[in-house]
C-alpha cells in the first residue's frame, strides 16, 4: 500500500501490470505501465519523450523504477491505475525484452510519430496483445477504449 498527501490509500497487487494515464490536456492523456513484481517492485514503463527538455522530439521506450505510486505526479494528475484482467505475470527482463521490441525507431518529432501511429497509448495496446497473445481478437483494444473512456469521466 502506498500513500501520498493527495491520495492517503493506493494499493496495487503483486504480480500485477497496470495502465496508468495522467491528464496533460484537454481529453489528452499520457499512458504509461506499471508492472509490480511478485515482491511488489514497481516499474514504469513508457514510450515518452527522449529528452525531456525537448518534449515534441523523438520518443524512445523508457523504464524507471517507481517506489510510491501517487494520485498527483509534480503538477500533473494521475488519473488512474487500472488493472489488467487476466495478465499473466512474467519476469522483469521479458517484460523489457517485449517492451523494446513494441516501436524501434522513432521519427524526428512527435506529431510526425502520431501521423504514424506512434504514440504512447498505441504502444501500450500493442503491448498488451504480445503479452496477452491476443493481438488479433481485438482485446487489447477494449481495455484500451475502457481505460480512455474512464480517464475522460475522471
Amino acid at each position: 500500500m502506498f500513500k501520498s498527501p493527495q491520495n492517503p490509500n493506493i494499493t496495487l497487487e503483486n504480480s500485477s501490470l497496470y495502465i496508468t494515464t495522467i491528464s496533460i490536456s484537454g481529453d489528452a492523456f499520457h499512458w504509461s505501465l506499471i508492472h509490480v513484481d511478485d515482491a511488489g517492485k514497481c516499474t514504469r514503463h513508457h514510450w515518452v519523450a527522449d529528452n525531456p527538455n525537448v518534449p515534441y522530439g523523438v520518443e524512445k521506450y523508457n523504464w524507471e523504477r517507481v517506489s510510491q505510486p501517487q494520485n498527483v505526479t509534480g503538477s500533473v494528475r494521475v488519473m488512474g491505475y487500472f488493472k489488467i484482467p487476466g495478465y499473466v505475470p512474467v519476469s522483469f527482463g521479458c517484460l523489457v525484452a517485449t517492451c523494446s521490441t513494441i516501436f524501434t525507431s522513432s521519427y524526428p518529432t512527435a506529431p510526425e510519430n502520431r501521423a504514424h501511429g506512434l504514440s504512447c497509448r498505441t504502444w501500450i495496446t500493442k503491448l498488451l496483445g504480445m503479452l496477452m497473445n491476443e493481438e488479433v481478437n481485438g482485446r487489447p483494444t477494449q481495455i484500451e477504449e475502457r481505460v480512455k473512456k474512464r480517464s475522460q469521466e475522471l
